[in-house]
């Protein structure tokens, strides 16, 4: 598969800012916003994750370097998701240079 145009899709992650008073607040920050693809996932794909006790309901596809890891968010306006990272890996059987990233939703 290669990602020609596709949607855009901000990569989040966790990070603590100060509160001012001594303290901090935990919130997402956007470490970057990338163009990839996202469907949602096959029956094969949900069956083995729960297999791993893991849960996937999208999978993504962005360029391989991009800066994303296990706990991350992705967020994707059209239509409106935010998904979490539970896997990254490059697809074995692909020459493209993309990365498949396991996601499960948590808004939708």
């Amino acid at each position: 598969m290669r990602i020609i145009g596709g949607q855009l899709i901000e990569i989040k992650r966790a990070a603590r800012t100060s509160d001012g008073q001594g303290g901090f607040v935990e919130g997402l920050t956007t470490i970057a916003t990338e163009r990839g693809h996202l469907r949602p996932a096959s029956s094969t794909e949900i069956v083995r994750a729960n297999q791993s006790k893991g849960r996937v309901t999208h999978v993504a596809y962005i360029r391989a370097g991009s800066d994303v890891e296990f706990g991350d968010h992705l967020e994707v306006s059209n239509p409106l998701l935010e998904l979490e990272v539970t896997g990254v890996r490059r697809p074995a059987n692909s020459q493209n240079a993309q990365l498949e990233i396991d996601c499960k939703a948590v808004k939708l």
